[in-house]
């Protein structure tokens, strides 16, 4: 008889579902297909996660786009096999992105009844954290009923023009998420004018009030606050209605006021995003004043002010109110200039900060931001300097993370000097781990493994050999960015490195784990020594040849 150890099966690690249920998540879409072909434990394991997330609209029908891994229900799915396959895993439907309109008219060659099948099945799932609608139907109002007790999440992308049907819709819709236990986020996008009257009864308003209560973020797309209770122009409101919201976004929303009113509703928020589509003027001194109010209890951490109209003292006075806790900022602004930069070098006990502007900023204001800020982490994204504003005074940002350079020469600077000034900031950034240089386009010169190139495109004549990335024009002051992990030189035209310019990286960047260049030939024998000689030094180094958008990984 066999003893009972021998009896027991032991099984491969990878074939326990408990194994297969944590790396099923890092899978991507097709990888999980492929996986669901393995065996029947991997495909009986995995195959509730393909189900997790489920689409009827098109890919591009949300703005914000949808999970990378959201399987799409196209007429094909209205055969049998794949109706018993969503009939067999509707219990695993987590998130619906619903637009039956949208995918009859998309498929106009197919009979009504693939939408409406699919549909029927899609209607009884009852384990729904997540939905996103166009249209507020009897079917969607029954579905977020059903799912009430689980739903979390809810994106409205309303579609209606008629005023009347708009208020009824919304104001049922407003019942039905205060019913909703454990609603959190909230996002309202509508293509109306009007189109989210709220109603004014005292029923529809303790149903808004019980929604303000729960929710931690809120995005808001085109809507008009001054049709709620309490958020008209003028309006007083009730402090602390929102005492959960944590996360609030502002896209194109009007009454500019009544958004100022909201936010003062948030005691507890964390980040603040302030888009205008239209251009108009930023309410600078009742911003400022409410941070002045708030300022010792504020929590806010992230703040984005975007399509303003606000000059340099704007920004400025705004800055020099935040809470030391805000370290995220984002001006997409290009007034942003030398008072905002004072304003930022002024507060000693600000944290680590990052800072994101928009594409445009001048050479002597991205200088300033280096030389007077050293609690500088991360500055978004890749900014233009000009090698003579950096001879105005060292850097002091020996906390930045990342930075991407353009590099511009003026016709009347020596290279020695440029090459030597840039190098010389650039060791001052000693925390730095990810560093990407790019040229000026509009005319350069340089080497090629010795050979003389000139490329001239002819414009205010900048004409310079190039930032020449060697030990001969004082590459080895980078020696104190001893945490570099990431270095992309794929943008400049030029590049001249050869074995000791490798050996100089291997020994005083130990961190270095990706190097992307441009200045290779395929062909090239001093391509293949160099690589032949990080291969031995670094065998973990990954390296990427050739310009940006088309390059080689290669395996050293």
């Amino acid at each position: 008889m066999a003893h009972s150890s021998d009896s027991h099966v032991h099984l491969h690690p990878l074939l326990l579902p408990e194994i297969l249920n944590v790396l099923g998540p890092f899978l991507q879409r097709n990888s999980l297909l492929c996986s669901l072909r393995v065996c029947k434990t991997w495909h009986r394991t995995l195959e509730p996660q393909l189900w997790h997330t489920v689409s009827t609209a098109r890919k591009n029908i949300y703005p914000f786009g949808i999970p990378a891994r959201t399987l799409a229900l196209t007429p094909r799915c209205t055969r049998d096999d794949s109706l018993k396959a969503l009939l067999r895993n509707l219990s695993h439907i987590r998130a619906i992105y619903f637009n039956d309109q949208e995918f009859q008219d998309y498929y106009p060659h197919y009979p009504s009844s693939a939408s409406s099948d699919l549909k029927s099945l899609l209607l009884q799932c009852r384990n729904l954290t997540m939905l996103q609608l166009k249209t507020l139907s009897d079917e969607m109002m029954t579905l977020l009923e059903h799912n009430r007790n689980t739903i979390q999440r809810i994106i409205y992308s309303s579609s209606l023009f008629d005023a009347v049907q708009q208020k009824a819709t919304t104001d049922h819709l407003w019942n039905i998420l205060g019913s909703m236990t454990r609603l959190r986020h909230l996002e309202l996008q509508t293509a109306m004018k009007d189109s989210l009257r709220q109603g004014q009864n005292p029923t529809q308003g303790e149903a808004f009030a019980r929604v303000c209560d729960k929710l931690e973020t809120m995005r808001l797309i085109s809507c008009t606050l001054g049709d709620w209770p309490d958020f008209e122009q003028g309006g007083q409101g009730q402090q602390g209605r929102f005492s959960k919201m944590k996360q609030l976004e502002f896209i194109s929303v009007k009454d500019v006021s009544a958004q100022l009113q909201m936010i003062r509703q948030c005691p507890v928020l964390e980040d603040l995003a302030w888009c205008s589509g239209s251009g108009s003027m930023f309410p600078t001194q009742d911003f400022v004043h409410h941070l002045c109010l708030t300022r010792s209890t504020s929590c806010l951490k992230r703040l984005k002010l975007e399509g303003f109209e606000m000059p340099d003292a704007d920004f400025a006075a705004i800055i020099a109110q935040l809470p030391a806790s805000c370290n995220h900022l984002t001006f997409n602004s290009i007034r942003f200039g030398l008072l905002s930069i004072a304003a930022l070098a002024a507060t000693p006990k600000r944290r680590d900060f990052s800072l994101r502007l928009t594409r445009g900023i001048r050479s002597h204001l991205i200088h300033g931001l280096l030389s007077r800020c050293p609690n500088l982490q991360y500055l978004l994204p890749s900014c233009q300097v000009i090698a003579t504003d950096l001879l105005a005074a060292p850097w002091v940002a020996s906390r930045l993370v990342k930075l991407e350079l353009t590099l511009s020469f003026e016709a009347n600077l020596a290279p020695d000097l440029g090459h030597s000034v840039i190098y010389e900031q650039l060791s001052r950034l000693v925390s730095l781990q990810e560093l990407c240089l790019s040229e000026e386009r509009r005319a350069l010169s340089g080497r090629w493994f010795g050979q003389e190139i000139e490329i001239s495109e002819g414009l205010l004549g900048y004409n310079h050999k190039g930032l020449d990335f060697s030990l001969e024009n004082g590459m080895g002051a980078l020696a104190s960015l001893s945490q570099l992990r990431r270095l992309d030189l794929r943008a400049l035209r030029v590049l001249r490195m050869g074995q000791a310019e490798a050996l100089w990286m291997t020994t005083h960047w130990p961190a270095l784990t990706s190097l992307y260049v441009r200045g290779f030939h395929h062909d090239s024998r001093e391509q293949r020594e160099v690589l032949e000689f990080l291969g031995k030094r670094r065998p973990e180094l990954d390296i990427a040849i050739g310009p940006k958008g088309d390059s080689q990984t290669l395996k050293s």
